[in-house]
């Protein structure tokens, strides 16, 4: 008798605590904050470009990004000493 019956095992699963749910209006948080953080990185990258350039407008004043190049720089502030404007011989 004992060998006719099967044996069926029972599979008991304990369940954890429900996870919260996210809804929309987490998603719109979270997405605001990282856009907040990339503004400010590119706000804080746009200041150190922009304190680079001025550093070396003042320690370089004849480079070419001043527009101050040795083959273009005209000196129109003269007056007198040539025929035409500004000083300039025509």
């Amino acid at each position: 008798m004992i060998a006719g019956q099967p044996i069926t095992p029972v599979i008991i699963k304990e369940v954890g605590a429900p996870t919260p749910q996210v809804g929309v209006v987490d998603v719109l948080v979270n997405s605001f904050g990282i856009v907040g953080i990339m503004l400010l990185g590119a706000l804080l990258g746009g200041l150190v470009v922009g304190a680079l350039f001025v550093l070396l407008k003042h320690w370089k004043p004849d480079n070419p990004l001043n527009g101050q190049d040795s083959r273009s720089y005209f000196d129109f502030s003269r007056t007198g000493g040539g025929s035409g404007p500004g000083g300039i011989t025509t």
